[in-house]
């Protein structure tokens, strides 16, 4: 490859990449606490990058077409999100971007009320349309107050799925 063009893509890496982000090692992982889980993705997920979770409509859903229906394992990404602010770095930010995605705020809870970091610690964003979510998911993604990006990304095309990646 080039030189001058290894140059020009490591100074746009630069440019983009977050200072918090650069001292992370790319084999870093958050263990699910659930062990047979973490032996199958091999020590747990990988920090950094996008996992995409895929939520089922009851079958009448399907058959007639209407996806008003279909729900996100909500309850898995509540898990997941607590994880993250548990192991993290303390200040960061869950973001849940979309409706559809929202947890019931009690849910939030631990410990029968007595930990609420979870539920004080979350942002909640509901964009009116795709264009405006891939807008409010890209811009949590970049915040370096955000250590975890919850988003409904139904209705986004390949570019917005790319763009997200």
């Amino acid at each position: 490859m080039n030189s001058a063009l290894v140059e020009k893509i490591r100074a746009i890496e630069r440019k983009h990449i977050r200072r918090d982000d650069t001292e992370r090692k790319t084999s870093e992982v958050l263990s699910t606490g659930w062990a047979d889980v973490d032996r199958a993705l091999s020590c747990g997920l990988p920090l950094g990058g996008l996992h995409e979770w895929f939520g089922l409509a009851p079958a009448s859903a399907n058959a007639s077409g209407d996806q008003r229906l279909w729900r996100p394992p909500v309850c898995v990404m509540i898990h997941f999100a607590s994880r993250v602010l548990e192991t993290g770095e303390p200040g960061r930010w869950v973001a849940w971007i979309g409706r559809r995605c929202f947890p019931y705020p009690a849910a939030l809870l631990r410990r029968d009320g007595a930990d609420r970091i979870l539920l004080q610690r979350s942002l909640f964003v509901a964009p009116r349309n795709p264009t405006d979510r891939l807008w409010a998911i890209d811009l949590a993604l970049r915040s370096p107050a955000v250590g975890v990006v919850i988003a409904d990304g139904s209705g986004f095309d390949m570019a917005a799925t790319r763009r997200v990646q």
